[in-house]
């Protein structure tokens, strides 16, 4: 498969920037990494 990467980081960047504009509170980021911290802070004592 080709790509350009580039063109795509650019395409995700402003959707991903949309996103958050659109969606995100301060709230919602604190949620989301509580829930999803586990994944990131793999060190074995879940």
């Amino acid at each position: 498969m080709n790509f350009n990467f580039s063109d795509d980081q650019a395409l995700f960047s402003e959707s991903l920037q949309k996103y958050l504009n659109d969606n995100v509170t301060t709230k919602s980021i604190r949620e989301f990494w509580t829930d999803n911290t586990h994944f990131y802070l793999q060190d074995g004592k879940s």
